[in-house]
């Protein structure tokens, strides 16, 4: 199976030897995404909900570099700092969602690639 690579500038650099995304002919990968400010590249100031929203933002400027859309978003796999965190994540994703919503599966881990990172989120998409 043939895949390209997916770049944009609208997200901050990758933190190590990856990509942000890459494309099939239907469908579309994410690398997992973090809460930061693409001009800044550091971790958004506030609490998960703000977080959430950023991260979900970076998802969909990969996606959009990709010729696809968080309308499209199949799967989410979501790492927390916290499961306390869960409903509010929750929330945040129904602002962006409506049913049917993707997909989901959410683990907590001890650690994130950014120590003030409270939420990182991988997104698989249809073209």
């Amino acid at each position: 199976m043939a895949f390209e690579i997916v770049q944009t500038d609208k997200v901050s650099p990758p933190m190590g030897p990856y990509s942000l995304g890459a494309k099939t002919d239907s469908l579309v990968f994410t690398a997992g995404m973090l809460p930061t400010d693409p001009t800044t590249g550091k971790v958004v100031p506030g609490g998960i909900k703000d977080q959430a929203r950023q991260t979900f933002e970076n998802i969909r400027a990969v996606l959009e570099s990709a010729g696809s859309s968080l309308d499209k978003v199949i799967k989410l796999t979501v790492f927390l700092r916290s499961m306390d965190d869960l409903a509010a994540v929750g929330e945040v994703r129904r602002e962006l969602w409506s049913d049917p919503h993707p997909l989901s599966t959410t683990v907590a881990i001890s650690d994130l690639a950014m120590a003030d990172a409270l939420i990182e989120v991988e997104a698989v998409a249809a073209l």
